[in-house]
């Protein structure tokens, strides 16, 4: 219960750190670029309470994969989506929905997993190939772009280089894949079992 609550603290903690960096640092910046703040104190309040409700489902003393995908995911988009849905004014229709697909995605984590024996002697073998993709696949996307941009890492010029890069065909789907699925798996993976490449 106690490694509970400090989960928690801590979560809370994480949300709020990106909500004062955004009021006061992100927000007077960019506002032009749509990063607005137009705080709605009811939508906080919620945005909060769905939070709460998700964590009390998890639970961090098991260990698993899953449960490594599942806070990545947590701290990566929908923490910072529940942020920025109260401080913009944003529909609670499809905040509603966002939610309720993490509980969702919580609950078929619960879900048993099946122990396919045949598989696990060549399970490590399929994770390097699928690292060996990653980074091939990587390296393929930077080179065809034309190597790294820096423009990337600022919010002046980030927008702009979307703008030049819309990316489509067999390159949309490589980057679609690595970013949102290869990438978060693979660090959910060497997070759990505390280890590198071989």
């Amino acid at each position: 219960m106690k490694d509970k609550l400090k989960f928690m603290f801590y979560i809370f903690l994480y949300k709020l750190i990106i909500e004062i960096v955004y009021i006061f640092s992100i927000s007077p910046l960019y506002s032009y670029s749509g990063l607005t703040y137009n705080p709605n104190l009811y939508n906080l309040i919620f945005s909060n309470l769905m939070l709460l409700s998700i964590l009390c489902f998890i639970n961090i003393l098991k260990k698993t994969p899953t449960l490594y995908l599942y806070l990545f995911l947590l701290t990566f988009i929908y923490i910072p989506f529940s942020s920025y849905y109260w401080m913009n004014n944003m529909d609670s229709v499809y905040f509603i929905y966002v939610s309720i697909s993490m509980l969702i995605i919580l609950f078929i984590t619960k879900i048993p997993s099946i122990d396919f024996k045949p598989m696990q002697s060549k399970s490590e073998d399929i994770i390097k190939l699928l690292f060996i993709f990653y980074l091939l696949s990587s390296f393929y996307l930077i080179i065809k772009r034309g190597g790294i941009d820096y423009r990337a890492f600022n919010f002046d010029t980030i927008y702009y280089l979307r703008e030049e890069n819309n990316i489509s065909g067999i390159m949309g789907y490589l980057l679609n894949w690595n970013t949102k699925a290869i990438a978060p798996f693979l660090i959910a993976l060497y997070i759990y079992e505390k280890k590198y490449v071989k």
